[in-house]
């Protein structure tokens, strides 16, 4: 579901373009709001939002439930006509002058849910959830108008891009897109985006070499036992083609000049 500022941008958008859709998003819409609870009157969460969001039951952490159930809760608007980004901070600084420890926050704020871990289990939920969910068309446009919106947003761009750079997969994380991969086919309007996007693009000679590692194959010389780093390795050092290597390997042909090779599997 979009967010009313969302929605309100979409519709600026389908009628006097981007430009203008960015200055109505960056309106001073936000807000910081706490809860109460009613016998003490203490605060036990700070949130930020826009529209009835300080309002709402529903997106609310097990946590915070128990306290309402128990004793009810009041909502009081700490201040409003803020920016997402102003918005941000203030939650942040008061979050942090209440201390964790007295709130149902589960994070220090000012990323929304970032920092939060699902469990094992409301992981398993979302995946039943969004496995083989169809969007209908008109959800899909949005969607899509959604991100140019967000896209068209230099400060996000830096901040995305600033979050991406010298960021590590983990191994159990590479498989997982290894995996994700296969059998997938793209159509040839998706492989002309990624040809167009990637053209003049220059490699460094590190990603260059580790393109030609992972796509050269080791090769075992029958004749004198010695496995080679790869086919044109192996012509070099005995004077033949990688071509005609190739063609022993791959049982096309028994021999070249005498040598027999086989292709020998790479351990990960």
């Amino acid at each position: 579901m979009l967010r009313p500022y969302q929605q309100r941008a979409i519709d600026q958008l389908l009628t006097t373009g981007v430009e203008n859709t960015y200055n109505q998003i960056m309106r001073n819409e936000y807000y910081v709001y706490v809860h109460k609870r009613k016998d003490t009157n203490e605060v036990f969460y700070v949130g930020k939002g826009c529209g009835r969001r300080a309002f709402w039951k529903n997106g609310r952490n097990k946590h915070w439930h128990n306290v309402v159930n128990k004793c009810g809760y009041d909502v009081e608007i700490i201040k409003g006509c803020l920016t997402e980004e102003e918005a941000f901070e203030l939650e942040k600084s008061t979050i942090s002058y209440y201390g964790r420890k007295n709130l149902c926050n589960y994070t220090d704020g000012g990323e929304g849910t970032s920092g939060s871990k699902c469990t094992d289990q409301q992981k398993q939920h979302l995946r039943e959830v969004f496995t083989g969910r169809v969007f209908s068309p008109e959800t899909i446009k949005k969607m899509s108008i959604a991100a140019t919106i967000r896209n068209a947003n230099p400060e996000w761009q830096a901040n995305r891009k600033a979050k991406l750079i010298g960021r590590k997969h983990t191994e159990e994380h590479k498989e997982k897109i290894r995996l994700a991969g296969i059998g997938r086919k793209l159509d040839a309007n998706a492989r002309k985006k990624i040809s167009d996007f990637h053209k003049g693009k220059k490699k460094k000679p590190e990603a260059v070499k580790a393109m030609a590692a992972s796509k050269s194959k080791l090769v075992l010389c029958v004749n004198n036992g010695i496995v080679y780093e790869s086919m044109r390795e192996a012509a070099r050092q005995l004077g033949l083609r990688s071509s005609h290597i190739s063609a022993v390997a791959n049982g096309k042909a028994h021999q070249t000049k005498g040598y027999v090779f086989k292709v020998i599997e790479k351990c990960n």
